[in-house]
């Protein structure tokens, strides 16, 4: 078969110059307040119904209402908010219009994957599952797992990069009775940041690549918070709590404070770290989640701005941010006094949050080696297509090692479905040797920093070296997928089945 090559487009309609220090024709940042996505509370056996369907929204002060794709009539979706061990079931109904934003396959269908959710296959949202408008699908989410900050997202194969873009993503929020122990700050003080970036056109509607094959160096270079165009959020000089989630479709972002001030990191992907980690920066690939305690307190009257240094496209490689615009996030506005008084958040953590598990204990009984390869103008896992047979088949109940061996020149976020998983390796990887030969040659080890010492669902791997994960198999056996979480790459054959199966 031959497959087309892809021709790297982007089309930007919003152009920044600077000039004397000042940015020129950019939408003007931090006009619109912050908006936090409505919660949606379900407890042990609760049902809803959530409904996907076009709407407009306002997405920046000067622009006009731009039309969207989402769940209830929300971009974001509405944040799921419930507690581990309680079930609760979504029916996910497709009332989409028949003509959609783009022409793209598969366009106006839909299948709704619980990023990081620990479900059993019928419930996973596999992405050739996917269907079409005035249909809807059942799932049951057990929330069999710890504390998170999960997301849930459009998986529609060959097309989850266009339903993320247009807005099908929001936030599933699992806690449990040691989160609740801490006493972080909750309510107003505990914020959710979902973060992306868009193009727009010069009506003010939404620009994106979409023809097939994908374009893996798409990225938007206007960013957005909650739905917001570079928003502002106002503060009390007190401890705030903040979920972030790097939503976009292929930008890395590196976020730190305009102040150089440092942040506490508290949990990842999957929960919570060992220890807190101070941190002045944090890198977040695709799909991957930062829980982080912020102190207001010494910065009264302050405008504040979060800034995003990572480059892109192909992070490390790619432009490095543009200043008057994909450098900028939100500001955030210091009152001078405080609400709360004697009731305000206290940074107030035990020395071990949640200690982590004894790896070094499990029996392993497979180790698999993985590579990450640059094929057909695009890119592949294992050098096998979606389509391939399954070649990974984990005995439920088991343990493993997965190593991915990056042959490309730039980072992925790896995902897995159904799973949480720990890295257990870093190291460099003799590229020449191993593209001759096939030998696995590996230099020095790179120290695993704390922040990414919790479970994960989401490994970022490196280029020209071996990132290797430990998995645990456990409660329920079918089939799933593992993919890179750049959408672009997931949709043009980055993408795998497996399978969890019963001892033989």
């Amino acid at each position: 078969m031959v497959l087309p090559i892809v021709f790297f487009i982007s089309a930007f309609c919003w152009f920044s110059v600077v000039v004397n220090g000042q940015c020129d024709g950019t939408l003007e940042k931090f006009v619109d307040e912050l908006p936090i996505p409505p919660t949606i509370h379900l407890r042990n056996g609760n049902t809803t119904a959530i409904y996907i369907s076009q709407f407009t929204q306002k997405l920046h002060r000067d622009l006009p209402p731009t039309k969207l794709w989402g769940y209830q009539g929300t971009y974001p979706g509405p944040t799921i908010d419930t507690r581990s061990n309680e079930q609760i079931t979504v029916q996910w109904v497709n009332k989409l219009p028949s003509t959609p934003l783009f022409s793209v396959p598969n366009a106006t269908r839909t299948i709704v994957h619980l990023h990081g959710g620990h479900v059993p296959p019928a419930s996973d949202g596999y992405p050739t599952n996917h269907y079409g408008p005035g249909e809807a699908r059942t799932n049951v989410y057990p929330n069999k797992q710890d504390a998170a900050t999960l997301w849930y997202h459009d998986h529609t194969n060959e097309n989850t990069r266009v339903n993320v873009y247009i807005g099908m993503a929001g936030l599933y929020i699992i806690r449990d009775a040691q989160e609740l122990s801490l006493k972080l700050p909750s309510g107003k003080y505990e914020i959710p940041l979902v973060i992306q970036d868009r193009n727009f056109d010069a009506d003010g509607q939404l620009s994106y690549f979409s023809d097939f094959p994908p374009d893996p160096n798409y990225v938007g270079e206007t960013i957005l918070v909650n739905g917001k165009v570079w928003p502002f959020i106002n503060v009390e000089p007190t401890v705030y709590r903040f979920r972030l989630l790097n939503g976009a479709n292929n930008r890395f972002f590196t976020v730190s404070l305009s102040n150089g001030a440092s942040f506490t990191q508290i949990g990842g992907d999957q929960g919570f770290l060992p220890k807190a980690v101070s941190l002045t920066s944090i890198l977040l690939s695709n799909a991957e989640r930062a829980d982080v305690l912020i102190d207001f307190s010494s910065m009264k009257g302050q405008k504040i701005v979060l800034q995003n240094s990572a480059s892109a496209p192909n992070y490390p490689g790619g432009n490095p941010p543009d200043p008057c615009t994909s450098a900028n996030v939100l500001q955030f506005v210091v009152a001078n006094d405080v609400t709360c008084d004697e009731s305000c958040p206290l940074m107030n953590l035990p020395a071990v949050i949640k200690p982590r598990p004894d790896l070094r204990s499990k029996k392993i009984s497979m180790v698999r080696n993985l590579t990450l390869d640059t094929k057909f103008g695009g890119f592949l896992l294992d050098n096998k297509m979606f389509t391939d047979p399954i070649s990974e088949r984990p005995v439920i109940g088991t343990t493993e090692i997965w190593n991915f061996i990056s042959n490309t020149f730039m980072a992925h976020p790896i995902h897995l479905h159904l799973v949480h998983f720990h890295i257990v390796g870093r190291q460099e990887l003799n590229r020449k040797r191993f593209e001759q030969t096939g030998e696995i040659q590996l230099g020095d080890s790179i120290p695993i920093p704390p922040n990414e010492q919790g479970p994960k669902d989401t490994v970022r791997v490196d280029s020209q070296g071996v990132t290797s994960i430990q998995i645990d198999f456990t409660d329920y056996t079918g089939l799933y997928v593992w993919h890179c979480h750049m959408l672009e790459h997931e949709d043009y054959m980055m993408m795998r089945p497996y399978e969890v199966v019963k001892a033989a």
